[in-house]
Formats: structure tokens, sequence, C-alpha cells
């Protein structure tokens, strides 16, 4: 198989101590044509020195250092890209890891596919907290766009392969976002281009870091900039009521795990509202009132059965 050149962008901040795991998967990934940009948002700790050492070890390892902290991974990701060389894009999370065969299965379905619009190509991960891993997968959605406005999830911002091309014709990242920008630009990206899965376990583990960029994020910030992605494609919210239902059901989830139940169950009445025959909406607004833990419990049965299924 042919292997063009990938660009590897990892945006970083503050994260030596996970750093090192990041890069070691970017490296041993089974195909080598690679360059590694590692883009620092103004760390404080000892990441320049850290990364110095990877190029002095490896020429594919390129370090950018912005002057000063951005709030968000937004302009790293933008600085990256705007440096890259590759035919291909992946963004790989300073807290996460591949397994060595992820960027070879993707080009390998890029690379198969007849399809002229495929433009981006996700993988299932591990979701890794606490010590535990919990699989999850992602489908090939018939219709991206849709899933993409009615859920926050659709692979982390390191499961995903993209073609360069892509992000010369959609543009980069929305920088005006501390969250959510990968959800953001592949609503972009989804108005264009097909999203396709391999056929494979699961290529990632994504980690759950309590002092990363996203964690560390109030919820009052991650409201503003969903509000602002929802205002930002009104007109394709009023196209899919639907759509915008289980946007708000997904809301009110994270506002229940996080323990913020008014807001939660605003979301779902919300969501009732705008499309009252989503009874899945009611089911949640019942499951809320057992509380945060129990809610959790049942749902996450709820995705693992479904997880189990994708699997079989």
């Amino acid at each position: 198989m042919h292997s063009p050149l990938i660009s590897i962008i990892i945006p970083t901040y503050n994260a030596a101590s996970t750093l090192p795991r990041a890069l070691e998967s970017a490296l041993s990934q089974s195909i080598q044509n690679l360059e590694i940009l590692v883009v620092d948002d103004a760390s404080t700790d000892e990441t320049q020195e850290l990364i110095q050492r990877y190029m002095d070890r490896d020429d594919r390892v390129h370090y950018y250092r912005l002057k000063e902290n951005s709030g968000g991974a937004a302009k790293p990701k933008n600085v990256g890209v705007m440096h890259a060389r590759g035919s291909y894009i992946a963004i790989l999370d300073a807290d996460d890891e591949w397994m060595e065969t992820k960027l070879e299965k993707q080009l390998q379905l890029f690379q198969e596919s007849t399809n002229t619009r495929l433009g981006f190509v996700g993988a299932h991960a591990l979701l890794v907290e606490n010590g535990t891993e919990t699989l999850k997968p992602v489908r090939n959605y018939t219709n991206i766009l849709h899933h993409l406005l009615a859920s926050d999830y659709m692979g982390s911002g390191s499961s995903t392969l993209y073609r360069k091309d892509v992000f010369d014709q959609v543009g980069g990242f929305d920088e005006t976002l501390k969250s959510a920008q990968d959800l953001e630009m592949r609503i972009r990206l989804a108005q264009q281009y097909d999203f396709a899965v391999p056929d494979s376990g699961p290529l990632l583990k994504y980690h759950i870091r309590p002092g990363s960029v996203t964690r560390r994020l109030s919820v009052e910030q991650k409201d503003a900039d969903h509000a602002y992605i929802i205002q930002k494609y009104r007109h394709l919210y009023e196209q899919n009521p639907v759509a915008y239902s289980n946007k708000l059901r997904s809301d009110g989830t994270r506002y229940i795990l996080a323990g913020y139940y008014r807001r939660g169950w605003s979301a779902f009445l919300r969501s009732i509202k705008t499309h009252p025959t989503n009874w899945r909406s009611y089911v949640y607004l019942l499951l809320s009132f057992l509380g945060a833990h129990n809610y959790r419990r049942l749902t996450h049965l709820k995705r693992n059965a479904r997880a189990i299924k994708h699997t079989l």
C-alpha cells in the first residue's frame, strides 16, 4: 500500500506527564511516513525540554510554541495544520495514545474507497478513566450530519484522520470555541463530505485526565460553546427538529451527570417540547430523578449493551 505523508498534530499545554505516551504511540505507528508537529500552547512545565529530546532522537518530530496561552485547543491545532506538509491530517491529544495500526487501517479505508466524497475517517476507542477501560464504538452513519447535530460524540478528537485538502476547503478549527472545536469542525465537514469507520477493534485509548484543558473548563463555558454552535448552525437545526431534540437530550444527560439537575430537567423538557414524540427524552427525564449515580449506572448499562451489539 502506497503510504503518503501523514501529518500528526499534537496540541499540548502543561501535559509533560502524558506527552511521552502520546509521542511514543505516534512514533510506533506501522506507517512510518510521518511528521509529528507538537504545538505548545505556552506551557509552563518541562514540555519544551522534553520535546527537544525527542527531536534529537527523531527528525520527524517538530516543535512550535505559542507566545501566549490561547485558552483552548483550536489555535494550536490550526498552527499545526498551517505547518503540515502531509496529504492527511491526524490530531492526537497529549493525553491520548494510538494502537500501532491506527493510521494504517484508516489510510487503507481511504485508499480502497471509491467514494470521492470521503473526507474524514474515524475509529473505535477505549475510554480510560480511573483504571477502567470502556469501549466507545463509532458507527458508520449513513447521515453523519444528522448525528453530529444530535449528539456531541463521534469519537474523540484523537480518533479522526482527515484529508488535508478538506481543511483547505472548509477552513480550520473555530478559535472562538474553548471546547467542542472538533464537533463544530465535523459539522462543517459533514455538509460537504462523507465519513467512514474501519471495520476493526478499537484503535486508540482516550484518557480522561482531571487537569486537561477540556476538564478544567466550567459548565458555563461549555454551555456557551454549545450555544454558539447551535446559533451558528441554527438553519440546520430548524431543518432537523428531531436532531435538535436529541441534541437537547444529550445536553440534559451532560448536566445530570455533572450534578446540575435543574439545567438537566430544563434540557429534557425543551427536548420534549421540540419533538413531543421523542420517547427517549421522557425516559431520560424520569431516570434523572433517580440521581446522578443511578442515572449514570442505568445509561451506562444501555451504552454497554449497544457497544456489545455493535461488536457482534
